[in-house]
C-alpha cells in the first residue's frame, strides 16, 4: 500500500514539475516579446525625433 502512494505522489510531483516549467517557459517568451516590443518602439521615437532635428537644420 505504501509502494501504491509513493508512485502517485511521484506523479503528483512530475506533473507539478512539468507544468511549472511550462509556466516559465511561457513567461520567458512573454517577455522577451514584450521588452523587444518596448525596444522597437523606442528605436522607432528616436529614429522620428532625430529625422526632425535633420529636417530643422536643412
Amino acid at each position: 500500500m505504501s509502494q501504491n502512494i509513493f508512485f502517485t505522489n511521484k506523479w503528483k510531483s512530475f506533473a507539478i514539475l512539468i507544468i511549472g516549467i511550462f509556466l516559465t517557459i511561457a513567461a520567458a517568451i512573454y517577455t522577451k516579446k514584450d521588452s523587444e516590443t518596448l525596444a522597437k518602439r523606442e528605436f522607432t521615437l528616436v529614429c522620428n525625433e532625430i529625422s526632425t532635428i535633420k529636417a530643422k537644420i536643412q
